[in-house]
């Protein structure tokens, strides 16, 4: 079932909410696991939270389980610490992190933007750019690239490749599988970041210009639009601003139909 929902969160407090996408009617107010600075859907209806105001968090809210306001009032939030390798699990929790409908995930760094790649993986930006797979045993979840200078918005795009808002006029282009990263020198500021339906980079000043950059298919093959769009006023961004990320996070099968002539 495909539900047409926006969810919002508190920045200060952790508070989400959810709206009817047709309507604008509330639909839930609920206590999340963490505050709220970003949000990221992935293909199975994980709300993943970058937690940056409440704290080294990454929070997470199975909107599969939290149906309405008495499930979610109910749930009770499952506390995992990724500090150390074994990424383990609270053993105060009644039920296992991964099946919790809330959970808040105590990690080495701070967190900033934040998103999901094809591979569910989530991503976030800040003094580092932090990896985190729930798909795979819990000590091979977390990975992290230290060295980097601060990264503000994150995206990902449809071959295999994150993208970060860099705080040095550039963006940061990592391999997903590897960590394997450069930087593509702007020539203005980079603030947010996201990919568009054709597969260029687009970065935004905190101001009033845009950069695009168009990626080759290695790692430092990159070609930059400086100025590419200017005039657009005062910019403040660090999210998914194309609309992409969750298309390409939720990796869904498509079809071609082709009628034929029979003999």
């Amino acid at each position: 079932k495909v539900e047409h929902s926006l969810w919002v969160g508190g920045t200060n407090h952790r508070t989400l909410y959810k709206y009817d996408g047709a309507t604008g009617d509330l639909l839930l107010q609920i206590e999340g696991p963490t505050g709220v600075y970003g949000l990221a859907l992935d293909g199975g209806g994980q709300l993943w939270i970058s937690g940056r105001t409440d704290g080294n968090y990454l929070g997470r809210l199975d909107t599969t389980q939290c149906i309405d306001q008495a499930t979610c009032d109910a749930a009770e939030v499952c506390v995992r610490d990724c500090t150390t390798p074994a990424c383990t699990c609270d053993a105060a929790c009644s039920t296992s992190c991964d099946d919790a409908v809330k959970e808040r995930i105590l990690l080495p760094s701070d967190t900033y933007g934040i998103t999901v790649d094809f591979k569910q993986r989530v991503w976030m930006g800040g003094s580092t750019v932090q990896r985190y797979n729930p798909a795979v045993p819990a000590a091979q979840r977390y990975a992290q690239i230290s060295g980097l200078q601060f990264t503000h918005g994150i995206a990902a795009d449809a071959d295999g490749f994150v993208w970060g808002a860099g705080n040095n006029n550039a963006v940061l282009r990592i391999d997903g599988d590897t960590l394997a990263n450069v930087y593509a020198p702007l020539g203005g500021g980079s603030k947010g970041i996201a990919v568009d339906k054709d597969g260029k980079i687009w970065s935004i000043e905190r101001g009033a210009n845009a950069h695009v950059v168009l990626p080759g298919p290695m790692i430092d093959d990159n070609v930059v639009q400086t100025n590419a769009v200017t005039g657009l006023g005062d910019c403040y961004t660090y999210s998914d601003m194309t609309g992409l990320q969750l298309a390409l996070a939720a990796n869904d099968p498509g079809y071609y139909r082709e009628t034929f002539e029979g003999c």
